[in-house]
């Protein structure tokens, strides 16, 4: 399997890019959970609630720098266990992909190109997607360098042009539902946390995998900043009412944004964010994806399984749900929140187990 480099710089801006992306696009802390006017106050904890958990992940894969779970989960849980352990983080790959992707065409067939087949736009994204994940990860690194400068310029002029509409008294009252919906709140934002699984597969391509513990959590915190000021101004111009019945408060904030009678529909300040996020994460769970079924299946090459990759993943984004209506329900807390955490979680602590046995071992072989 070739072996590609790509920099801490650009790692760090991958992430933080997949993360911003699908966080801000739909705002679980304000659309799911009843957090309201609180939803920012669940921002501010799921940002907590997430550094254990980036560490858990980075921490694992830094024990194994030149080598992806792929390939020591069997070594430390045995070759079926291992195996098994290493199993739900291609599902979260693709479960992932299938949601963001169908989230974007939603939006795009929904508010732009009504007469297109959503299976249209679906398959121009992953057909863009597929190509850079065949180029490598060194290519990916440098189209994120490429495109974060326009990623955040957009983010950041459609906070500016809301500004002016803004009223921060929609802010108050704090607290005002109690605590409960507040941690309800971080659940979903926890759970996407998934996303930096890819970081299992990815970090063995950093020259040195053991310094960018910083590099990961800092893109974390980053991410939930760019969070807390869409949430603010998302509350601030459209309501905590209005915004929580939006399915893409961030969209609807935007597109309401004119300044005077010669600048309307700014709304794709929105869109082209949210596209190039699409991209670049799509790659990476392809490229990632691949990688790791290589890996199982002890493959030559990853490259040749990524065309039939990108259309079975097509054909579930648009097969796997009905609606946006479909997907706002299984975005609940007490489905996709546990299962995603669960899927998580539980093979992390497995791995780390393993670990720790095999530590324990070497150290009652030398004595």
């Amino acid at each position: 399997m070739p072996t590609e480099r790509i920099g801490h710089r650009q790692l760090f801006l991958t992430l933080f890019i997949m993360r911003t992306f699908i966080v801000i696009s739909f705002l679980p802390v304000l659309t799911i959970g009843g957090a309201m006017q609180d939803a920012w106050i669940s921002t501010l904890l799921a940002a907590i609630f997430n550094l254990p958990l980036i560490w858990l992940i980075v921490s694992l894969g830094q024990r194994f720098p030149q080598e992806t779970v792929f390939e020591y989960a069997p070594r430390l849980l045995g070759p079926w266990l291992g195996r098994a352990a290493a199993v739900p983080f291609l599902w979260l790959f693709l479960w992932n992909a299938a949601l963001e992707l169908r989230l974007y065409s939603e939006v795009i067939i929904t508010a732009f190109l009504v007469e297109t087949p959503l299976i249209v736009v679906v398959l121009s994204m992953v057909i863009v997607a597929a190509a850079a994940a065949i180029c490598g990860v060194e290519v990916i690194g440098r189209l994120v360098d490429l495109l974060f400068p326009l990623f955040a310029l957009a983010i950041i002029l459609a906070l500016l042009m809301a500004l002016p509409d803004a009223d921060f008294a929609n802010l108050l009252p704090v607290l005002s539902r109690g605590w409960a919906p507040v941690l309800e709140g971080t659940v979903i934002p926890v759970a996407m946390t998934a996303q930096f699984v890819v970081l299992l597969v990815l970090l063995p391509s950093l020259v040195r995998p053991e310094r960018f513990t910083p590099w990961a959590l800092g893109a974390v915190l980053l991410s939930f900043l760019a969070l807390l000021l869409v949430v603010v101004m998302v509350i601030a111009t459209l309501s905590a009412e209005d915004g929580a019945r939006s399915f893409f408060p961030f969209f609807r904030m935007v597109r309401s944004v004119g300044i005077g009678d010669f600048l309307q529909r700014v709304d794709a300040l929105t869109i082209l964010p949210w596209g190039l996020g699409v991209f670049i994460a799509l790659s990476v769970y392809l490229l990632c994806g691949a990688r790791g079924i290589a890996l199982l299946f002890k493959l030559n090459d990853y490259r040749p399984l990524i065309p039939p990759m990108a259309v079975v993943w097509a054909v579930l984004t648009v097969h796997n749900f009905d609606d946006v209506f479909e997907i706002r329900t299984i975005l609940q807390p007490r489905y996709t929140g546990t299962a995603i955490i669960g899927l998580t979680v539980v093979p992390l602590l497995l791995l780390w187990g393993g670990w720790l046995i095999q530590q324990r071992r070497g150290r009652g072989g030398n004595k």
